[in-house]
């Protein structure tokens, strides 16, 4: 039997912001060998669980500052990742 809309909605909003691919020391070569290596979630524009509340600026800043929203420092491999060099 089909999900309804509501029930759709609901399992969507469960996922928001989960899984994503883990990148870990076999996968990505150069980093030292202590990295543990990262996850890559999945964005989304949801505003709570994803991107949707950042203003452009504040995703420009992410992509090559490496600087979050909230000002921290993002994690390896993002926060030194060749966007870091884009403008």
């Amino acid at each position: 039997m089909p999900f309804s809309a509501s029930e759709r909605h609901l399992r969507l909003q469960e996922r928001l912001g989960k899984g994503g691919r883990r990148f870990g020391p076999a996968l990505v070569k150069g980093y030292p060998s202590a990295w543990q290596g990262a996850v890559a979630s999945n964005i989304t524009s949801h505003p709570q669980a994803g991107i949707g509340a950042w203003t452009d600026l504040e995703i420009k800043r992410a992509l090559t500052q490496g600087i979050a929203r909230d000002g921290r420092e993002l994690k390896t491999p993002m926060k030194d990742h060749a966007l870091i060099s884009a403008t």
